[in-house]
């Protein structure tokens, strides 16, 4: 190889690694701009997760995906159960990852978090008492913006089996 040969390809690999770093800051700058969260009801609250950065130019995305609902909520549950029963709620979310997951309850006052630790697909109560009465949802966020399920009641009475 000559002199001008390589620098040909030296060129050539730096042109390619410029055009490289200007689509991760083209994309960076995308994900970075603030976008609605949850609909039309969502202002900035305290019960958002913390935002989350952009995958890299080197994932597999062409373009970062909002999670969206691939399974809507779904329980075991019948319309009303005795306390003790053992109830699970399912739902299912695509996008572009990190996904954050929070499962979340609305009790008359609005969704609050059930616990820190409900944050995958599928969220158990392994022993239902009447205070778990309430709406539940399955919210999702990633660096490009949010969504929930469709909001499942769940009904728990006293009574015996």
């Amino acid at each position: 190889m000559t002199i001008s040969s390589n620098r040909k390809i030296a060129t050539i690999c730096g042109l390619a690694l410029t055009g490289l770093a200007l689509l991760l800051l083209v994309w960076r700058s995308d994900c970075a701009q603030p976008k609605t969260r949850f609909g039309p009801e969502a202002s900035p609250t305290p019960h958002l997760p913390p935002a989350q950065t952009c995958p890299s130019a080197l994932s597999s995305a062409a373009h970062p995906m909002a999670p969206f609902i691939v399974t809507d909520t779904a329980t075991d549950s019948p319309g009303t159960n005795l306390v003790t029963r053992i109830v699970t709620f399912t739902a299912a979310i695509g996008g572009t990852p990190p996904i954050s997951l929070q499962w979340k309850v609305d009790k008359g006052s609005g969704f609050v978090a059930v616990s820190r630790s409900a944050t995958n697909s599928v969220f158990t109560i392994s022993n239902a008492l009447i205070a778990d009465t309430g709406l539940y949802a399955l919210f999702a966020t990633n660096c490009v913006g949010g969504t929930k399920t469709t909001p499942v009641p769940l009904v728990v009475v006293e009574g015996a089996d």
